[in-house]
């Protein structure tokens, strides 16, 4: 890579990674020479989204519809047996926050936790802090 920040390089090296589903992938220490920056990679195995839940009840406990009466999950555009991407899972983070603030919660915070699986190279999500 050509650049000055090999920190910076290896993230986003790494993140490119992440995005194709290896999420166990990691990086030796980089070389740098002559301006550039190498690294050796090792991806590992890669992964594919597993189960993929949402978290979205009320104080109360009560279920959550979004604002356009769907299920949180028929929002997201990862599904089970799809190859894992960071990046992937953070557009639909971002969705489903701007679903809920476009339907007049403005304060909502939205995460995913994940969970990884390295028995059968899968990730789990579960959608949490839908605080309304």
């Amino acid at each position: 890579m050509k650049g000055s920040d090999p920190e910076r390089d290896a993230s986003s090296v790494l993140g490119v990674y992440w995005d194709l589903g290896y999420v166990r992938a990691r990086l030796d220490a980089p070389v740098v020479a002559g301006g550039l920056t190498v690294f050796r990679i090792h991806e590992g195995r890669r992964y594919r989204v597993g189960k993929v839940s949402a978290h979205d009840v009320d104080a109360r406990g009560a279920p959550l519809a979004t604002p356009d009466g769907l299920p949180t999950l028929a929002h997201l555009h990862a599904h089970a047996g799809d190859w894992f991407s960071r990046g992937a899972w953070s557009v639909d983070v971002e969705a489903v926050k701007a679903l809920y603030r476009d339907g007049g919660y403005p304060l909502v915070d939205v995460r995913i936790d994940t969970k990884i699986d390295d028995a059968d190279d899968t990730v789990e999500g579960t959608l949490t802090g839908i605080d309304l």
